[in-house]
């Protein structure tokens, strides 16, 4: 019998179009992400206004960002029974320094503390809204200053330093004026008693230029080697 013709291949499907419609059933594609943000910089903090130096003993209040100058008494207190290796608190030589002087452990300021035999350098400063200290703590500070030590109840025997007062100023300037108006009465003084030394000179060689040319021409008077001498007893 006859073979059948082959079956013909059916035509290839048309390539998509990229422009149409995506199918209904995908989901779309998520949008692209934004680029990373960086963060923004910190706001730079505003300048500090430079202090000027504080005159007569007198220094910038610490804690506080006026300048505020204020009378400060400052102390050297050397701790001979404990080393820098051993505990040494602060807040607590603060706290037993504030209660020996009577004040509030916010007025005591450690500046310094030096190794070996600790040698802390502190400052005393008045009151919160005053500017200076009071004449009854200058006194006490004065009086333990010029004693030989103190004793503090956590740390025992402590030696006094070098201490500064803010009436040192003007009792410097005080000593000064006195000593310039010292010297200038030394000074006037002796101008005026060579015044009077030379006007004495003056007045006693005018007094003897007058007296010899107002006194009569005298008479001659006789030779004495050519006088004879006449006895007594035979006159």
């Amino acid at each position: 019998p006859p073979s059948s013709p082959p079956n013909p291949s059916p035509p290839p499907s048309p390539p998509p179009n990229p422009r149409s419609p995506p199918p209904p059933n995908s989901s779309p594609s998520p949008p692209p992400l934004p680029p990373p943000a960086f963060p923004s910089p910190p706001p730079a903090p505003p300048p500090v206004a430079e202090c000027a130096a504080c005159p007569n003993r007198r220094a910038i209040r610490t804690g506080t960002a006026s300048c505020e100058c204020v009378e400060v008494v400052l102390m050297t207190l050397i701790l001979n029974n404990i080393g820098l290796e051993q505990s040494f608190s602060e807040a607590v030589f603060t706290r037993d320094v504030a209660e020996f002087l009577g004040v509030l452990e916010t007025q005591v300021i450690v500046l310094f503390v030096k190794p070996g035999s600790v040698v802390v350098d502190l400052k005393v400063e008045p009151l919160p809204g005053e500017s200076v200290l009071s004449e009854e703590f200058i006194a006490v500070a004065e009086i333990h200053c010029a004693a030989d030590g103190i004793t503090l109840p956590d740390f025992g025997a402590v030696s006094m330093g070098d201490c500064t007062f803010p009436s040192q100023d003007s009792k410097k300037s005080d000593d000064f004026f006195d000593n310039v108006l010292n010297l200038v009465l030394v000074v006037a003084g002796s101008v005026f008693f060579c015044c009077c030394c030379c006007g004495s000179v003056v007045l006693i060689h005018y007094k003897r230029k007058l007296l010899y040319t107002t006194m009569p021409a005298s008479k001659e008077l006789p030779d004495i080697r050519t006088a004879r001498i006449v006895d007594p007893e035979t006159m």
